[in-house]
């Protein structure tokens, strides 16, 4: 094609070969392109001078092993809102510029590629030419030359692998601010000091332990937490006015703040706080004084770990507790032999993106995310708790969600959940409201429980895995407005999603919202059953 000026338009491509000369522009917008697995292995389309301009398109079937190849050997080329499976940019004279999209397999022989935004699972391959990051999310950047000339201005990237034999320092590609972080359960960037310049980094991925290390390019991530300045200045001590310590060690919690630095404590393994921290380590139970207002607080909340100890509620509220974080929950885990009871918690839930660096290894491998009420993961004991609010999601990708509790392997008795505005769920729009990253992600996964996603039930432990007299009132739902897509999956229930075939004993759900004094009424009509041989104290609801 020359010397033209052509639009592909709201079209299925199959299948299809274009050759782009100097002197045309070829536009393609609202498209799907589809190479059937018959096809022989060849380039789809080559770019050699003019202009090709892809919007909102889909290149490719993840079906199929036979992949839409582009190959620009020279001219210009720009994506936004796309999938494409196979880019190779070959050319001293190509340029390429990223606008948005998800792209499989890119590679950099040569040429000049701009990433202003864009969702890159199996990384960039750069074996020469010019790259500039200015946004998204880059699983792993492969530099297998000196040739590469790179620049990260801001994005993030799992890892940067250099060969031993490229004589390249990753802190020369760095743009002011930029860093390589750790992230651990307070969702504070921690910076690897320890990696210095290229000894540390040659022929090396770079991983962290706990999650992957992550080069945050973006100098909004070393923003203090609101937990993290709450951690840093709050009172801690037997005269401590946030936390007090008892003379046995147990632990009031007097304040949001209070609650907000045992949070960020328990999964602070960096230690950046001091504060207190020797108190926190020798602490057993924790007693909740009085209600507490959490306003201010949620944002990327800490993971908070009950750990073979009791959290006391003594009756009391934790409201405006409106959790924004990946994988969020008030409480994280509870460990078995581990009690939280007589709490109510009131505020909302709301699952973001990952920031921290957590990509798929392959299309049908993303990341599975969780969004629950109440808890993340019970192994011990909640009884006589309850959490009130939404619980919602924004993330693409793979999702279990449940309003109380996402995996149950303890006992939960005496609890409800009651959603504001009756909802479970979340939506998922064919447009840009989940950032504008990428139109669709293949193998999409939506799933969730009104009360409990997993409830791990086993007939030969009995003792484990119990949901007694317990309440759902509302609705569980995802939004309808979805793409047209058979790789797309939703499913929600009330009360359990999955219970290993078992059924719960007195697990009530109603389609109004309750009031919490309705549901905590029926809850001190109940008297907790003593299980023979069980582990965990007897316990009614605090008067």
């Amino acid at each position: 094609m020359a010397n033209s000026n052509i639009t592909f338009e709201d079209l299925e491509l199959w299948p299809s070969y274009f050759i782009v000369k100097p002197s045309t522009t070829l536009n393609f917008k609202d498209c799907r392109w589809y190479i059937p697995s018959e096809v022989f292995e060849r380039d789809h389309l080559i770019l050699r001078g003019g202009n090709v301009n892809i919007d909102n398109c889909v290149f490719g079937d993840y079906e199929s092993n036979k992949d839409v190849t582009f190959t620009v050997e020279s001219g210009n080329l720009k994506i936004n809102r796309s999938q494409s499976h196979n880019l190779i940019i070959k050319g001293k004279d190509a340029n390429v510029e990223i606008n948005s999209g998800l792209f499989q397999a890119f590679t950099i022989q040569d040429g000049n590629v701009e990433v202003n935004n864009g969702y890159f699972p199996h990384g960039i391959a750069m074996e020469g030419g010019s790259l500039k990051v200015n946004g998204g999310k880059v699983a792993l950047l492969d530099v297998g030359s000196e040739k590469c000339d790179i620049t990260l201005n801001n994005g993030l990237l799992g890892g940067i692998k250099i060969p031993s034999k490229v004589n390249k320092s990753i802190w020369d590609m760095l743009g002011h601010g930029a860093g390589y972080y750790d992230r651990d359960g307070t969702y504070m960037p921690y910076k690897l000091e320890s990696i210095k310049g290229n000894d540390e980094t040659t022929g090396s991925i770079i991983v962290g332990t706990t999650y992957p290390v992550s080069l945050v390019l973006n100098n909004y991530s070393t923003t203090p937490t609101p937990a993290f300045t709450a951690a840093q200045q709050a009172s801690v001590g037997p005269d401590g006015s946030d936390i007090k310590v008892r003379a046995n060690d147990d632990l009031e919690i007097l304040t949001a703040e209070g609650l907000a630095w045992l949070a960020f404590m328990c999964g602070d393994t960096h230690e950046r706080v001091l504060t207190g921290r020797n108190y926190y380590t020798q602490s057993k139970d924790w007693y909740l004084m009085s209600d507490l207002d959490m306003d201010g607080y949620g944002e990327f909340w800490p993971k908070l770990n009950v750990v073979g100890r009791t959290f006391h509620g003594q009756q009391h509220r934790i409201y405006n507790m409106n959790i924004s974080r990946p994988d969020p929950s008030f409480i994280n885990m509870v460990s078995e032999g581990a009690v939280v009871r007589d709490l109510i918690v009131e505020g909302g839930i709301t699952n973001l993106n990952d920031e921290g660096g957590r990509f798929p290894q392959s299309a049908n491998e993303h990341v599975t995310y969780t969004a629950s009420g109440f808890v993340n993961v019970n192994n011990g004991l909640l009884v006589n708790c309850a959490f009130k609010g939404e619980v919602w999601n924004t993330a693409l990708g793979k999702l279990n969600m449940s309003g109380f509790a996402n995996n149950n392997n303890g006992r939960i008795e005496n609890c409800y959940m009651s959603p504001c505005n009756e909802i479970v769920g979340g939506a998922r729009y064919a447009n840009d409201n989940f950032g504008n990253e990428y139109v669709c992600m293949p193998y999409e996964n939506y799933r969730g429980g009104g009360f409990v996603f997993h409830n791990s039930y086993n007939e030969s432990e009995p003792e484990n895995a119990i949901i007694y007299n317990c309440y759902f009132g509302g609705q569980v739902s995802y939004g309808t407005n979805v793409p047209n897509n058979e790789n797309i999956s939703i499913i929600f229930r009330h009360g359990v999603f999955d219970s290993n075939g078992y059924p719960c004993n007195r697990l009530y759900h109603t389609d109004a919202d309750i009031s919490a004094e309705m549901l905590n009424n029926n809850i001190l009509e109940h008297t907790p059953e003593m299980y023979e041989g069980t582990s965990y104290p007897y316990m009614e609801w605090a008067k």
